[in-house]
Formats: C-alpha cells, structure tokens, sequence
C-alpha cells in the first residue's frame, strides 16, 4: 500500500459499460507522495489495435466520423492502401487545471492509444488530483470504446521528476465492456451423430454485435427436430447460466435433426446446425468444424493467445483451431508494455510463446490445436520486391521451426517450401485475389507446390476469392489472382475457409473494427477424419477431405465414382463420371451448382433444407478434369467442396 500512495492512484468511471454503447469515462489520478514537479505529468496507454477509437483533443462534437475511405492512398512504397475505415473518434481532454497550465496531447499508434498531460508552469502536491476525460462529459454525448465486448487496461505511467523517466503504476485500473441483452440463442453441435446416443448441443446467447451475453440466465426448451419426417421429436429442460450452456440429447433413429432452442424468459431462440445421423460411421469418418487463420497479440491482434484458443472452443465450439501469428511481426515482438500473463518471463519469445498456449490446449479427442503461423510476403511487413502472398504454415507435431519471409533462407516459397518438407508442414495462402502490389497482397500463383501446398483459403473476412465477380468480393481484386485460376493451372488446391480475425475471436460474426478490409463474417473450415487428433486434422487437410463454408455449419458430402472430394482417380475407355451430392442446409437451398473444369455445367436448383444432386458425365479422352461444387443458401449461405480430379485414359 505504500507504494501505491508514494506514486500515487488512478481509477476509472465507470468501470462496467455496455460494448458498443455510447458513454463518457473519467480516469481520475491522486498525485501520490512525490508530488508531480513542473514539466513532468501523466501518460495513459491504452494497448490493443482495437483498444479503442481515434483519440484526438480539438473537437467535442466530432465523435461520429473520423478518417476517410480513399482508395487513392498509397504509402512510401507505393503500394496502395484500403482506405481507412469511417470510424467514431473520442474526444480527451483534462480538466480542474487551466489549459495555459497543462499540455494534453494524444497519439495513435497501430497497437496503442495515448494520451498523455504534461505540467507547464506549476508544481502539483500530494493528493491533488487531475482527470482526463474520454468523451464529452459536459454536453453528454460521449464516444465509442469498442463494439467488442472485453477488458482494456489503462497503464498509467507518472513522472515526478520532470525527466521524462515515467514509472508505471503498480495498480492500474480496467474497463469492462461487456456484452448487452441477447437478441439471439447460437445453438452448435456436431455435424454427425449416432442413435441412441448422447450428442452434445453448446447453446451460447449473444448481443445485436456477436458479442457473448454472459450476464444472460433464462430456463430453456430443447426440442430436436426430425427434418424427414417434418416433426418435432422429443423436449428436454435446461438452464443458460451466465450466457451459455451444455445440453445432451438423443436421437431416437437414423434421421437428419436440428435442435430447437427457446428461452422461456423471453422467448429468444435459436436452431443448430443438421445433424446426420446414422446407424454407422461415415466410411470411417467424422466430420469436424474448424478455424485455422487469426492472431493475437503476438503480432497485430486484440488478445492474448490464450483468450484466443479458449474463445474458439467455449464459445464457437469449435473442433480444431490454430492461431498463425505473423512472422516477421513475432520475432520482434517485445512484452514490456504487455498485461502479465503467468506462461511467459522476460526472456520468452513469442513463437515460444505461441506454441507453449496451442500445446496448452491441445486435448485429444476434444479440442486439436495446430502449431502455426503466418508468413507474412507482401504487406506492410515485406519489401515490396518479395510479394509473392502471404501463407499460413502448419506443424503436425508439438513443434516447428519459425522461417521469417525476410530471412534469406526462407524469403521465397520455394525456399520455404525446401525447408518444410524436412518437418511434416503444410501452407496454405489466403486472399488470393487481392492486387499483389497492395498493402496486404494477393498471392503469386507463379509459385506453387502440389505436395507442400495442398489446401488454398477461398473464404474469410476480406471475402470470397473464388472467380471473378463472385458475391462478397474482396474490397479489391486482381484477373487471374482468383481460386480458379490456380485451379486452371493445373495446380490441385482443397478448399477451406477461415477468418484472418484482429480481434482474436475464431469462428465469430462480429464486427473487426478499424479495419475496412475485413467486413464478413468468418468462414469455417470442415474435415472429414477419423478422429479428433492432430494427425487425423492433419492427414485430412493434406488429403483434401474437406470444404470451406462462409460461416454457415453446412454438411456436404461430393463424391464422383464413389470417390470423396479431394481424391484423385482414373476412369476407363467408357469415360464416366457419377457425381452425387448431398447437402443438408443450415437454411433452405437455393442451388448446388456442379462445376467442371471452372465453367459451370449444372445447376440443381433447391426447395427445402434437405437436397441431393446426381449427375452423370463423360471425361474428355487422355485429359484430367476437375469437379467441385458450389452451394448457395436462402439465407446467403455458401459452401465450396474441395475439387475432385478424373483422369480418362
């Protein structure tokens, strides 16, 4: 305690304040025993990319725009900028000293907000106070911290000399932001199921924002649902306790369920996604959901790796996930200005960091977590001369070499690529169809590798990369960057989705703020494995059993010739092609479009939740084709198989 009253306090008002809401905040200091000596003061940090809004110190009134979208930006290499996204900014100011007394200033780093006041022309004594207001407290109109629901440390940092040598408080005060009243029940839940078993539904409440209501409590129905005969099946009782809730159900025969979640304190509700159930394993396999593309605050995210990996599985529910921090980013991330976290000291580096937390939480045959990270050529991080697009690399094992884009061992692909094929890795490159020479580029597809890079993210929160002129685009795009073209190329590509989240939350729908490229829901990646293992993800991926969806669970099995989708084979002198389909929508279907060889060659179009498609086709003699399939919702819903490929002899 003494320590706290020789350097002084500092609280904050209030404490507790809705995500999204519009309010003012007052941090109040009380000068401690050193009293504060002409020329010194106190500075704020507020860290995190999404921390908080522009501050700025000129204008009570502007808090509704800031920044402007200008996509004739370009920085000192000439690669262009997005344009900054129109944002509300926060008004800072001090008071109960004279402005002729003080300099208030604020500044706006990528990682950090700062407002710092510093005395001009007069001492202050022990227990005189200063206040520096966030908002405009006098004409109550305030501003907006974040839209997303977490807790921001203020560091407070004096300085009583009037050196500049500022010493951190040891007690800082936290804002809350918590989630507000739910407008809807998020009901997940396995993708396959088996009679008369026990199947686990994860009910979560969220806000009008995609924030986690967890101050909700309300006594709820569940009721499955049986899609083929169209009726409501068996009711169970629960209780949502702070926000969510674990439930076990039972499905009585081989059928395809949803399951019905009603608050019976308001009335909210939500379904899950299908369930196939069946009397036996798929050929052997299981499909699981997950999300393999976001960050922390490792490199440029919100929070830290463990909020990260626990946000996946307790809240998405997630199967697997895997955090891919940028390279260059970790190598010279430093800690000091960091909240504490007991798993790393002085001395720790954040790829070790990285990989102790996805190790953490690794448990198998509940939650797999993969060793990764994002090789970061061609953004703000790379000379412009080694933009050949970033890529995720991933490890199947507990550990894994890092390999910085700006090493001159690793700084091309290929390079790359020579050293992971000595560790059991794999990349993955993701919005493909950006311009190459932008702030965040687009992927070279002069560079490619079968073996090495079997998948490519065709979904995320920059959008859809698949062709040109598909819905959500990216909020730029190049001709011959898109997923079909690589395809066209000869290369052979699966399909998964992801979200590039900033705000550390995997799987999620809300909003990443401050960041104009990223404006879609997250997408998801799904697997068929034979179990929930690293090796089982891992083999899968690397085989191509799998597909991307933009955010919806949606199940979709694509096979030609009794072969699953990723898998290659040879047809004989007749030539033909059997392509069945079965989808079982999150919503009703509108199409399930057949693609060959990148032009579109059927189209089924749907009329319920359940739909199948079969096909025949004949193979061009002595030429190898490539099938896959597109799947749109009425709800906007998307689905994109990994292709299957038919060599006619």
């Amino acid at each position: 305690m003494a320590n706290l009253d020789y350097y002084g306090r500092a609280t904050l008002t209030p404490e507790v304040s809705e995500a999204g809401s519009r309010s003012s905040w007052v941090l109040e200091y009380t000068v401690g025993d050193k009293g504060l000596n002409v020329g010194g003061g106190i500075k704020v940090s507020i860290f995190g990319r999404e921390s908080w809004r522009m501050l700025q110190t000129t204008d009570p009134t502007a808090n509704e725009v800031f920044g402007y979208p200008d996509e004739s930006l370009v920085d000192e290499t000439g690669r262009s900028f997005f344009g900054r996204q129109t944002s509300p900014c926060c008004y800072v100011w001090a008071y109960t000293l004279p402005a002729s007394q003080i300099e208030l200033t604020v500044k706006n780093g990528m990682m950090e907000r700062e407002a710092k006041v510093i005395l001009k022309n007069r001492q202050l004594k022990p227990r005189e106070k200063i206040y520096i207001a966030y908002g405009d407290i006098i004409n109550g109109e305030g501003c907006i911290a974040s839209v997303v629901s977490r807790q921001i440390l203020f560091s407070v940092y004096i300085d009583p000399k009037g050196d500049q040598s500022f010493v951190k408080l040891p007690d800082n005060p936290i804002l809350k932001l918590v989630g507000g009243f739910p407008v809807k029940l998020k009901v997940l839940t396995r993708s396959v199921g088996f009679p008369n078993s026990d199947h686990e539904i994860r009910v979560i409440a969220f806000d009008e924002l995609s924030n986690p209501s967890k101050n909700y409590c309300s006594k709820v129905k569940i009721i499955s649902y049986d899609h083929e005969k169209e009726a409501f099946e068996s009711e169970i009782e629960g209780l949502i306790e702070s926000g969510s809730g674990k439930f076990n159900v039972r499905f009585k025969k081989p059928s395809v369920y949803s399951v019905l979640v009603r608050s019976e304190t308001d009335g909210i509700d939500g379904f899950s996604n299908p369930v196939f159930c069946n009397q036996k394993e798929n050929n052997g396999y299981l499909l699981f959901w997950g999300e393999i593309h976001g960050h922390s605050y490792l490199s440029d995210g919100l929070e830290s790796p463990d909020y990260y990996y626990s946000y996946g599985r307790d809240i998405e529910a997630l199967d697997f996930c895997a955090l891919t921090d940028h390279d260059n980013c970790m190598r010279n991330r430093k800690f000091q200005f960091l909240p504490q976290s007991p798993y790393w000291g002085s001395e720790s580096s954040a790829w070790a960091i990285s990989k102790y937390v996805t190790n953490k939480y690794y448990e198998k045959g509940k939650f797999v977590t993969l060793i990764g990270y994002e090789w970061t050529s061609g953004d703000i991080y790379s000379p412009i001369e080694n933009c050949f697009g970033n890529r995720c690399v991933y490890y199947v094992g507990d550990d894994g070499p890092l390999y910085d884009c700006t090493d001159e061992i690793s700084n091309t692909p290929k390079k790359l690529w020579a050293l992971l094929r000595q560790n059991d890795a794999i990349t993955i490159p993701h919005h493909s169809s950006y311009p190459i020479n932008s702030i965040v580029s687009g992927v070279n597809w002069d560079f490619h590798d079968d073996e090495v890079e079997p998948l490519v993210e065709i979904f995320s929160k920059h959008g859809n990369s698949e062709y040109e002129g598909n819905p959500y685009p990216l909020i730029k795009t190049r001709k011959g960057g898109f997923v079909q073209d690589a395809l066209l190329r000869g290369y052979k590509l699966g399909i998964i989705a992801g979200s590039d989240t900033h705000v550390s939350r995997p799987g999620s729908e809300i909003m990443e703020e401050n960041i104009e490229s990223l404006r879609y829901r997250s997408g998801l990646t799904a697997v068929f494995a034979t179990e929930l293992t690293r090796r089982g993800i891992f083999e899968a991926m690397k085989n191509r059993r799998c597909y991307g969806t933009n955010g919806e669970r949606i199940y979709l099995d694509f096979r030609a010739n009794g072969h699953l989708m990723g898998e290659e084979f040879i047809v004989g002198k007749d030539r033909k092609v059997k392509i069945e389909v079965k989808v079982l929508g999150t919503d009703k279907i509108s199409n399930i479009d057949l693609l060959k060889n990148g032009t579109k060659i059927y189209s089924h179009i749907g009329e319920s939740q359940i739909e199948k498609l079969c096909y025949d086709d004949e193979c061009e003699h002595n030429r190898t084709s490539w099938y896959y399939v597109r799947i749109k919702q009425q709800n906007g819903g998307m689905a994109w198989s990994s292709p299957i490929w038919v060599k006619a002899m």
